[in-house]
């Protein structure tokens, strides 16, 4: 595939037919659902390596097995040391995390994404394994940071204004929003094209 960096020069943004051959990719995998769900987690949610590796069960999963709605990002969690709700609203997400649940194990306070070892990743360990999971796939230039800018961009090119992605990206300013938004040269020429409507 050889998909290049994004032109910002940062990690690139895949469209939603790349995201769906990452997950394809995946499935090959000896950690198959644990991967997937990473995937799907980072390019639904937007999260940080960091914010992925702290993940407890009880986080995602409710006592009765149940997916909540909104996950609860402890301050220990972030980047900012600020807790921040992001919404686990996409069916997409909610279905793979469903299909996650069945290899779950142990209780609430368990990792989410237990290491082969069953212990929580560090952020450098999911970030590697974000390395791994794009080289499998053939994505020379992904990184744990192409959830997030395909996240973000994707909410800008829905007309989602840059202060509600902000706050969901947990971003403390617009001005860093706006870095990770990667142009759309068929969303600009939407833009020019408008010029002609009254």
């Amino acid at each position: 595939m050889g998909r290049q960096q994004g032109d910002t020069g940062r990690a690139p943004v895949l469209s939603p037919r790349e995201f769906e051959t990452l997950i394809k990719y995946l499935a090959g995998r000896r950690y198959a659902a644990r991967d997937q769900a990473i995937a799907t987690i980072s390019f639904y949610l937007g999260l940080r390596a960091k914010e992925i590796a702290a993940l407890k069960v009880g986080d995602i999963y409710s006592a009765d097995g149940t997916i909540r709605d909104t996950l609860h990002l402890k301050r220990s969690y972030t980047k900012m040391n600020k807790m921040r709700d992001v919404y686990v609203s996409s069916q997409i997400l909610r279905n793979r995390l469903a299909s996650y649940r069945l290899h779950v194990r142990g209780g609430n306070d368990s990792p989410l994404f237990p290491t082969r070892t069953g212990k929580h990743f560090t952020a450098n360990g999911i970030a590697h394994l974000f390395k791994h999971i794009f080289a499998w796939a053939g994505f020379e230039y992904g990184s744990s940071h192409s959830g997030r800018r395909t996240m973000i961009t994707r909410l800008a090119e829905h007309g989602v204004d840059l202060k509600s992605i902000a706050v969901l990206a947990g971003h403390a300013s617009i001005s860093t929003t706006t870095i990770y938004i990667e142009n759309n040269p068929f969303r600009l020429a939407r833009f020019m094209a408008a010029l002609d409507e009254d």
